[in-house]
């Protein structure tokens, strides 16, 4: 329980009802994996697995992806490998793609506890809630996803700015509000960034202008306003930029008017 505990505090453990004490009750009563109380690896992982689970409704996702069997959690996927726990590395936990599987409720905090992870795919759900803060732990994020879920809002957090390595970063087709944190600014080695049809509002900040491996980054569909003028002036002509030509003014970007 100590160790527990330290990954979601004792208050929601007490909660019969929360995802937490679900999780907690079935690591300490019925699970049949052959695992040590010193494996504290494993135990973190399949923890935080069975709390997503129990988070977004587990019962009802389309593919079950073996949740909660005694299979290690690295064989936690579809017959295919390539859906549910897609990755693994030395027993730790790299990449979870949970897309277009009937996800239903929130995304738990207790995913920023799967500090291995490098990719990190939910696209096509109905997570509701907003983006745990917690996810700005995950370092070594290379590959972000989390798409077409028109329930998940509030705020993009600033704390995504920590991605140091991210490639990928798609943000988009949600029900997300306020500005574009001047911290994602730091993702200085994205080529694929996305935040378009969003209800994202203020200017587009001036550090965007830092991303020097940008590909391409859509912005349209939002209500920003201003100038991106100097993303003109900082990014590589070849770059595709798209924004609401007719409320932000940017002379090297295309799209939406």
């Amino acid at each position: 329980l100590p160790m527990i505990a330290q990954l979601s505090g004792y208050d929601i453990l007490e909660d019969k009802e929360s995802p937490q004490y679900k999780a907690l009750d079935w690591i300490a009563n019925k699970d049949r994996a052959n695992i040590t109380i010193w494996d504290k690896v494993r135990i973190v992982q399949r923890y935080v697995l069975a709390v997503i689970y129990y988070s977004t409704g587990g019962e009802e996702w389309t593919d079950k992806y073996s949740f909660l069997t005694d299979r290690h959690e690295c064989e936690w996927s579809d017959d295919s490998g390539t859906l549910g726990v897609d990755g693994c590395n030395d027993d730790y936990i790299t990449s979870l793609d949970f897309s277009e599987n009937s996800l239903d409720g929130t995304i738990p905090t207790e995913v920023g506890h799967l500090t291995n992870l490098t990719a990190f795919r939910l696209l096509g759900n109905n997570v509701t809630g907003t983006i745990p803060t917690e996810f700005g732990l995950l370092t070594n994020m290379a590959f972000f996803s989390l798409v077409r879920n028109e329930g998940l809002r509030g705020h993009i957090p600033s704390e995504l700015g920590n991605f140091n390595s991210v490639i990928g970063f798609w943000v988009n087709a949600n029900s997300l509000s306020g500005s574009i944190p001047s911290e994602l600014g730091q993702l200085t080695s994205v080529n694929y960034f996305a935040l378009r049809d969003n209800n994202l509002t203020g200017e587009i900040p001036t550090s965007l202008a830092n991303i020097k491996a940008l590909i391409s980054m859509e912005l349209h569909m939002n209500s920003l306003h201003g100038s991106a003028e100097f993303m003109c002036e900082n990014i590589a002509g070849d770059v595709v930029l798209t924004v609401d030509r007719s409320d932000v003014n940017c002379s090297c970007c295309g799209c939406c008017d």
